[in-house]
């Protein structure tokens, strides 16, 4: 969110009018693309002034990586250790791939309505701090070693994720 932001990310008002912002743009990037959408056209389509806009974004891609991050981020908060511990058993994939086939008609809207691009840079943090936090729960301490391995293995998920989208 915008630094300038005077409203409180839990005040109704705020969450109401980003809702109302992120389900416009959805709808205006199934229609054309995203860098075609121009804050005023979201503006209107939402039903909110530009300075109201601006009060919480500070460009159209900020409010569509937030619309990602809002759709798929429970699904990765809620990854748990033990599901970490033991890769092998698909625990961290099934996971993932439960958690988007429990909210498959959201998920396939990002994928239709954003460039993967965009969904994929907001992931592969995601996909890093996973990594990083499986090593650690495997016992992998070395700085470099656990840099290396943990941004191989987003990379990876990444990869698997972009085949998946562009199907």
């Amino acid at each position: 969110p915008h630094s300038a932001n005077s409203m409180s990310s839990t005040d109704p008002r705020a969450i109401a009018t980003k809702a109302r912002l992120g389900d416009a743009l959805i709808r205006l990037c199934l229609q054309r693309p995203l860098a075609s959408v121009s804050v005023t056209a979201l503006c209107g389509e939402a039903g909110v002034a530009r300075k109201t806009f601006y009060a919480h974004y500070d460009d159209v891609e900020a409010l569509a990586r937030e619309r990602v991050s809002d759709i798929l981020m429970p699904i990765f908060d809620s990854i748990t250790d033990a599901e970490l511990v033991l890769p092998e058993r698909g625990g961290v994939i099934h996971h993932v791939l439960a958690g988007m086939s429990q909210d498959m008609g959201r998920v396939v809207e990002l994928h239709r309505a954003f460039p993967s691009e965009l969904i994929l840079s907001v992931l592969h943090p995601v996909a890093v701090k996973l990594a990083v936090r499986m090593l650690a729960l495997h016992g992998v301490e070395d700085e470099f070693l656990v840099a290396y391995l943990s941004t191989s293995a987003a990379a990876l998920a990444l990869s698997g994720f972009r085949t998946w989208m562009a199907r």
